[in-house]
């Protein structure tokens, strides 16, 4: 995350210079690194769990899953962020801009990328991770109940 994070704030700053003009791409980006400083500075910041000489084993693995299930729930809480950023982007047309700059000047498709089409890709994809979130953390409950807990 930490060689991550000077990428994504260069990328952000980049993208923000580009976007002078739209306010709405600019909330958007700003949204979405948001998001990730949401989701990356905890992992960042949180120190490793070790088993204290004395501590038996069974407490440290449930020290472990408790942690493991306190990140998937503030991963998952820190997504909802995305769905501002997401709109936003792409009521300032940012699907359509992104395509042009890429050379893509088909109007077919520049007319599909103004419309519904990428908000809703992106949306079932957000709903995709958000699943296997909660998937994961259904996991983790059940590892911990065979833990005792």
């Amino acid at each position: 995350m930490l060689g991550l994070t000077p990428f994504f704030l260069a990328a952000w700053i980049y993208n923000l210079a580009q976007m002078v003009g739209s306010p709405w791409l600019m909330l958007g980006q700003s949204l979405a690194l948001a998001t990730f400083a949401c989701i990356a500075w905890p992992a960042l910041w949180s120190k490793t769990d070790r088993n204290a000489p004395a501590e038996p084993c069974v407490d440290f693995l449930r020290r472990l899953f408790e942690a493991k299930l306190r990140g998937s729930l503030w991963i998952r809480r820190c997504m909802l962020l995305l769905i501002p950023a997401v709109l936003a982007s792409w009521w300032g047309d940012g699907p359509e801009l992104g395509a042009k700059t890429f050379g893509v000047h088909d109007p077919s498709l520049l007319n599909a990328l103004r419309g519904p089409t990428p908000l809703i890709v992106i949306g079932v994809l957000i709903a995709l991770v958000w699943l296997a979130f909660r998937e994961h953390e259904r996991k983790i409950r059940r590892e911990l109940e065979k833990l005792g807990t």
